[in-house]
C-alpha cells in the first residue's frame, strides 16, 4: 500500500438537531455488496484535507487513508492531498463544486467551515446539508491555549490584560472563538490572521510573536503537541464543545454564559466543533457508491489496526455515521 503526499496549490440546519443526530448515531456495520461495488478498480482515491501537513487534521487524514484502502473494493491507489486555505473553506468549496462526483474523492475539513455559510461567510460556496456525509472521526473538545512564557495562567488573565493570539483566517474556530469571547465575556484578545494552520501558529507561539491560539483541540494537544502539553508548556485556559474530564479546573465556555438565554447563544456559537473530524464526499453521489464509502469508513473505524495506530499517535476516536 502506498500513501502519497500531494500538496495542492490550487437551508439552515438547527445546530441542536445536527449535534443530537451526531451524538445519537453510533457506527453500525453492514455490507457494501452490489452491482456498483467495484467502481474503484484501477482508480486513484483521494483524501483531501483542508489544512497543511503537520497539524491535527492532517494526522487524522493520513491515519484514515492508510487503513481505509483495505476496505475500499477494487484495490484503488490512495493518496492524501493537502489543500489549505481560508480555514479549510477552500477544501470544502472544492469538494462541493469541483471534485469528481464519482466516489473517488472525499474531504476532511473543519466544522467551522461546514457551518460558515449559515453565519454569512460569502467565501463558502456550498450548503452544509448539500454534502454526501461519509462519517465523523471524532467529537472535539476545543481550547484556547497559551504558551507558558506568556505570563497567562488562567482564563481570568484574559480579562485583565491585552493579549495577542494567532489564527489562520476570520472563518476559522481559531479566530471566531477568540473574537466571540471578547464580545460575550469581555476578554481582551487581539487576533492576528494569516497563519497557515496550527503548525504555523505554534512556531509563532514559540518565537514569542503571539501568546496563544484558540484552535488547539484537546485531541491535538494530546497528540501533535503532546510533549509541550504534558510538560505544562501549553496551557489550556478555556474549553469548548464536548466538555472533557481531562481539563479539570479549565472553565467550559457554556458555564460562563450566565442566563439560560445566553446559554442558547453560546451553544450556537461554541458547540459546532462537536463535529470534530467530518468526512464528506461531493453532493449528488449515487446511493450505491455512498453505501460503499460509508461501509468502508465504518469498517475502518472499527478496525483494530486503525485504532491501534490512532492510539499510538494519541488521536482520540469517537466516530459516527454519515447518516
Amino acid at each position: 500500500m502506498q500513501i502519497i503526499d500531494q500538496k495542492v496549490h490550487h437551508r439552515w440546519l438547527p445546530l441542536g438537531l445536527v449535534a443530537a443526530v451526531a451524538l445519537s448515531m453510533p457506527l453500525m456495520t453492514g455490507g457494501a455488496q452490489g452491482a456498483d461495488a467495484d467502481f474503484l478498480k484501477g482508480k486513484t482515491f483521494s483524501v483531501v484535507v483542508g489544512y497543511s501537513p503537520g497539524g491535527g487534521y492532517d494526522r487524522y487524514a493520513r491515519t484514515l487513508a492508510s487503513h481505509l484502502k483495505a476496505y475500499l473494493p477494487g484495490d484503488p491507489r490512495v493518496i492524501v492531498r493537502n489543500m489549505p486555505g481560508a480555514s479549510s473553506i477552500r477544501a470544502a468549496n472544492y469538494i462541493a463544486s469541483k471534485a469528481p462526483r464519482d466516489g473517488t474523492v472525499v474531504g476532511i475539513f473543519s466544522a467551522s467551515a461546514t457551518f460558515s455559510p449559515l453565519l454569512g461567510n460569502k467565501a463558502a460556496k456550498f450548503k452544509p446539508d448539500g454534502f454526501t456525509w461519509i462519517g465523523n472521526m471524532d467529537q472535539a473538545t476545543g481550547t484556547c491555549s497559551v504558551w507558558h512564557k506568556s505570563g497567562l495562567k488562567s482564563y481570568r488573565d484574559l480579562l485583565k490584560r491585552d493579549v495577542i493570539f494567532g489564527a489562520s483566517g476570520p472563518a476559522g474556530f481559531d479566530s471566531e472563538y477568540a473574537r466571540a469571547i471578547n464580545k460575550l465575556l469581555g476578554t481582551r484578545i487581539r487576533v492576528i490572521h494569516g497563519y497557515n494552520g496550527s503548525s504555523s501558529v505554534m512556531l509563532a507561539v514559540k518565537r514569542g510573536e503571539v501568546m496563544g491560539y484558540c484552535g488547539f483541540s484537546l485531541g491535538s494537544l494530546k497528540s501533535v503537541w503532546r510533549q509541550d502539553f504534558n510538560a505544562g508548556r501549553l496551557i489550556p485556559l478555556i474549553q469548548f464543545a464536548l466538555k472533557s474530564p481531562d481539563l479539570k479546573g479549565v472553565p467550559h465556555v457554556i458555564d460562563l454564559a450566565g442566563t439560560e438565554e445566553n446559554r442558547k447563544i453560546f451553544k450556537m456559537i461554541f458547540n459546532r466543533d462537536i463535529l470534530g473530524r467530518p468526512v464528506a464526499a461531493p453532493p449528488g453521489l449515487a446511493a450505491s457508491r455512498t453505501k460503499v464509502l460509508r461501509t468502508a469508513f465504518t469498517a475502518t473505524m472499527n478496525d483494530k489496526r486503525m485504532r491501534q495506530a490512532a492510539a499510538r499517535q494519541h488521536l482520540p476516536l469517537s466516530p459516527r455515521t454519515g447518516a
